[in-house]
């Protein structure tokens, strides 16, 4: 059973969701930022289901911004935002869209993906996003460091280094040039988004020294 936070200032609207996923999982509800914060402090989630154009006092991307700290995945579900401002969420982090449109089981479907480290997203965004990456294709010293972070255990810089046998300032420089690739502010959102990007692992065999 997972933990899933569901944020929607709609009360009716979130109790139906929640309805919808209680049978396989544990659903708390926030319906503004103060809630929100409150469940973030005193539980320890699996998944994020964000509900754009809350009209709370807070904008939506608000939200999202402190939802992305937290080291979980995060869904928004949507009604009428813009392709621009679902490509938004996604360039800053969001792992996945579903539409309120869309069939009820495709929410299981998305929250799904995302526990598994996939994305869930529809074919539309997903074609802009593979453009958006052809722009910012990675070098090859790059690729190399990025592939330690499809492994199920990512590890330090340090060991990276010492993997690689280069200078740990060297690696925190890869790094951060791969969290400017991916747009996120850190290193724990670098394996998630690049899967959503497209990027993937080279194929090289790497044994970590630990």
């Amino acid at each position: 059973m997972s933990n899933i936070l569901l944020i929607d200032n709609d009360k009716m609207v979130a109790s139906g969701l929640a309805c919808l996923l209680a049978k396989d999982n544990c659903v708390k509800l926030a319906h503004n930022m103060d809630d929100m914060i409150h469940l973030l402090t005193k539980n320890r989630f699996q998944v994020a289901v964000l509900d754009v154009r809350m009209n709370d006092k807070e904008p939506d991307i608000h939200f999202l911004d402190a939802l992305l700290k937290q080291p979980f995945p995060v869904l928004v579900l949507t009604g009428a935002a813009t392709m621009e401002e679902l490509m938004e969420y996604l360039r800053k982090g969001a792992l996945g869209v579903i539409r309120k449109a869309d069939a009820p089981e495709t929410l299981h479907h998305g929250i799904a993906a995302l526990l598994a480290g996939n994305s869930w997203i529809p074919p539309e965004l997903a074609d802009a996003l593979r453009k958006e990456v052809i722009k910012r294709r990675l070098s090859p010293r790059q690729q190399d460091i990025l592939d330690y972070f499809f492994l199920d255990e990512i590890p330090k810089n340090s060991q990276i280094a010492k993997t690689e046998q280069i200078s740990i300032n060297t690696v925190r420089n890869y790094v951060s040039a791969l969290m400017t690739a991916c747009e996120v502010k850190s290193r724990h959102l670098i394996k998630n988004k690049a899967r959503l990007l497209g990027y993937a692992p080279s194929g090289r065999n790497i044994t970590v020294k630990w």
